[in-house]
């Protein structure tokens, strides 16, 4: 099975896709999450390898449609995960007519949520991901704060610093040719600017950070909205720049 949740309403996107997760896992389905940029043989094994040995299980698909590598991958296994016993649930921004096509034609199941047009001044959580990539901790710790008062989600902002963050990493490891990095050209010019105010063992530990805060948050260990807080505040302190 695979649903795509797709637009530019990301706290719509992040809730109800989040809920259709949550309803599977309290079936007793095992959840793993899938971000960034997968092969095809990962997605062909999450859809097949233990279908006959384990129970059902529920994938959360994000961070991957916004690379032409990504959508590449996903559009060409979209009719397997169709017709796989497991769910696979896409998080997406707006999706271009070709690859909604696609995902259509395949047998997906689709919600397009958009954002009324009064609704779309309002806060841009991408904002915040570039004060954190100008490692601006004053202006990121007020477009937090902005953030929560204007009702994003934890969820919402932690992927889309957890974007930022991957991004800069793959920059950092595409060393001299980041345009290997599979970046689009407008987020790869803005990344590569930001990856210039970190090290690649700084974004390494910021990217596992982010991952573990997530995943405890999920287990009721912490509060995803407070470790955010407490990233901004203490990870862009450090004045290491390599």
């Amino acid at each position: 099975m695979l649903y795509v949740y797709s637009g530019d309403d990301s706290a719509r996107i992040t809730r109800e896709s989040r809920t259709a997760v949550d309803g599977q896992v309290m079936k007793g389905a095992e959840l793993t999450e899938l971000r960034g940029v997968q092969d095809e043989e990962t997605y062909h094994d999450a859809a097949y390898g233990e279908a006959l040995f384990s129970g059902p299980r529920v994938f959360m698909v994000s961070d991957v449609l916004d690379t032409a590598t990504g959508k590449q991958v996903l559009c060409v296994v979209a009719p397997a995960l169709v017709v796989s016993p497991h769910l696979f649930v896409v998080r997406a921004g707006k999706l271009d007519k070709e690859t909604a096509k696609v995902f259509k034609d395949a047998g997906a199941k689709m919600w397009d949520l958009s954002l009324p047009d009064k609704a779309k001044q309002g806060f841009n959580a991408f904002a915040l991901a570039d004060a954190v990539g100008d490692r601006d901790k004053k202006r990121a710790w007020t477009l937090l704060v902005r953030a929560y008062d204007d009702g994003l989600a934890p969820e919402e902002i932690h992927g889309t610093l957890f974007w930022g963050i991957k991004n800069m990493l793959a920059v950092k490891h595409a060393g001299a040719h980041p345009e290997e990095s599979g970046l689009s050209p407008f987020v790869l010019s803005k990344t590569v600017r930001s990856a210039k105010n970190f090290s690649k063992e700084e974004l390494a530990a910021m990217l596992t950070r982010m991952v573990t805060m997530y995943h405890d948050a999920h287990r009721g260990l912490v509060d995803l909205g407070s470790e955010l807080e407490r990233f901004v505040l203490t990870t862009l302190t450090a004045e290491t720049k390599k």
